[in-house]
């Protein structure tokens, strides 16, 4: 265990001792702020440098927040609780940023954003608590009971499925209806609020569905554990809470059957001491125990590329260029890239590329472009604001949308640039204007990384206050043409995607692009296709006529 989490259990041992078993319900929820929570950062939240705010402020905030139950309910005691409420919109934040940057892919990665999101529902639920508001349609146990649901059920529950998913999928083992299940136990700890404020049927019928999908997680977890037989240590605590959990559910079915038939089974006292010491230390302390044996690792890092530095201001084009004093002038290069041959991989082959489209990305500056932009479907009326905006802007300048689109011929010019401006390396500007008018179209910065299994192109585009970043990644065509895409492949994980950067939170936006390069019977031209989707529908698309100027020369 790390030093927060044996902090936390000093402090909260510290309470126990001093208040006892009179604060039950106040000792369960500080355990969860005091110890569970560090606990789950230390599984899943990925620390960038050494000095993290976060990670450091943690402990603080804590202490803040499980000391609030133990002021009597009012100004200070609310003021407390107020400071624990925006120390879980920070973490909401932080598992919203997690989702956005991939995309939203990936179940077992967002059943683990959505223990962060749910937090600040816990924040909220104990500042109603201990801020003495009156007034509130529930009764003083019942607005504490539901915080101590909210730092438990979905903080707790969600992160194991997570696990679970992780562990699972990295030793090849498929969960059927893995999907259904985590979603369940994504919405169900909400469900289950929702039925402790309002009671009766409702409350019966949506613990009864959660009830059904921990079962079900039990069985996986038995299954995938029993399987894979490893960590024996901790796959008999994880085991051992599992157990404990679904007997816990159970006490838990039959209190929710008597509310709902207006019949005392088991009272609220019964619940605390039985129910949920079970929940806390029995099930929830120690599957986290058991999991920070093995900490399974995220199948993919997503997000972990590079990210250029570069940021405009209200007005990009060449007011970006002469600010930033990024192009440099006094050198030359040719290409986007300097070897086309930095793009090899397994899956990848340059070679196999036809010679005049990789002379192209290596000689750009030797080729003149024109490009026809055809607008598709709801966006078609839409292109006239787009127009007008973006040429406010002086990025990503497209004509709006015409009946008979005509060729818009290109001033596109390659220069090196300063790259400690950018922060990638290698990095290569490319500009292009109109050729009559000289308004800029399109101001980007080219660069290409590599993984161990593929190469990408990297393509930053600054934008006011941020910029948009082009993960694309080469592919073979049913010949020797060439396409770049954003789509991920089905099946594969990868950085693939359009990105928004704004200060440090980066968005995988639902844009995607789609390049086809092709190679034509005339020496020296080319053509190519670029289409580009908004929300899984295809906006426009964009036919280059590309063309060496030497072979016009000659």
């Amino acid at each position: 265990m790390s030093k927060r989490v044996i902090f936390g259990c000093i402090i909260w041992a510290m309470f126990a001792i001093w208040y006892g078993y009179d604060q039950s319900i106040k000792l369960l929820l500080s355990f969860s702020i005091l110890v569970l929570f560090p606990l789950v950062t230390e599984l899943t939240y990925r620390q960038k440098d050494k000095w993290n705010w976060f990670i450091r402020l943690q402990p603080l905030f804590s202490i803040i927040g499980a000391g609030s139950l133990f002021i009597e309910t009012g100004a200070l005691s609310g003021t407390l609780a107020f400071c624990w409420l925006l120390f879980t919109c920070w973490v909401a934040c932080i598992g919203i940023a997690r989702a956005s940057s991939r995309g939203f892919v990936r179940m077992e990665e967002n059943a683990i954003d959505a223990a962060y999101i749910y937090m600040i529902l816990g924040g909220f639920w104990l500042f109603l608590s201990q801020a003495g508001i009156e007034g509130l349609p529930f009764s003083p146990v019942i607005v504490l009971l539901t915080a101590v649901h909210f730092h438990y059920s979905s903080l707790i529950v969600p992160i194991v499925v997570g696990l679970v998913g992780r562990f699972a999928f990295r030793h090849n083992l498929q969960i059927r209806g893995y999907g259904l299940l985590a979603g369940l136990l994504m919405i169900g700890p909400l469900l289950v609020g929702i039925g402790i404020t309002i009671g009766g049927l409702a409350d019966f019928m949506f613990v009864g569905i959660y009830v059904f999908a921990m079962f079900w997680l039990a069985f996986e977890t038995f299954r995938v554990l029993i399987k894979v037989q490893e960590h024996r240590l901790a796959c008999t605590l994880i085991l051992t809470a599992t157990l404990i959990s679904v007997a816990a559910m159970v006490l838990s079915g039959f209190y929710s059957a008597g509310v709902s038939v207006e019949t005392t089974f088991i009272t609220i006292d019964q619940m605390v001491l039985y129910h949920g010491y079970a929940q806390a230390f029995g099930y929830s302390f120690l599957i986290l125990i058991g999991w920070a044996f093995i900490k399974p690792r995220p199948l993919y890092s997503f997000g972990q590329f590079r990210l250029s530095r570069l940021r405009g201001k209200w007005r990009i084009g060449d007011h970006f260029l002469q600010d930033t004093r990024i192009l440099n002038k006094n050198e030359s290069v040719d290409g986007l890239v300097e070897s086309f041959t930095a793009f090899e991989r397994a899956n990848f082959s340059p070679i196999k590329v036809d010679p005049a489209i990789r002379n192209f990305y290596e000689q750009t500056n030797h080729y003149e472009m024109s490009a026809t932009t055809r607008w598709h479907g709801i966006y078609f009326p839409l292109s006239r604001p787009y127009h007008w905006v973006t040429g406010k802007i002086g990025q990503l300048y497209l004509r709006a949308a015409t009946k008979h689109p005509k060729p818009q011929r290109m001033e596109a010019v390659i220069y090196p640039i300063d790259e400690t401006i950018d922060g990638r390396h290698p990095v290569r500007a490319w500009i292009r204007k109109d050729y009559e008018t000289k308004e800029e179209i399109f101001v980007a910065f080219y660069a290409y990384y590599a993984t161990k299994e593929k190469t990408y192109m990297d393509i930053a585009l600054p934008l006011p206050y941020s910029v948009m970043t082009g993960i694309l990644r080469p592919q073979h065509d049913e010949s020797d043409g060439l396409i770049l895409t954003s789509f991920r492949e089905p099946g594969s994980l990868g950085d693939e995607g359009v990105y928004v950067t704004i200060w440090k939170w980066t968005i995988r936006v639902p844009i995607e692009e789609y390049f086809h390069v092709r190679a034509t019977e005339d020496p020296g031209r080319l053509t190519a296709v670029h289409e580009l989707h908004f929300l899984g529908l295809r906006c426009l698309t964009i036919d280059y006529e590309i063309t060496c100027k030497l072979s016009k020369q000659l």
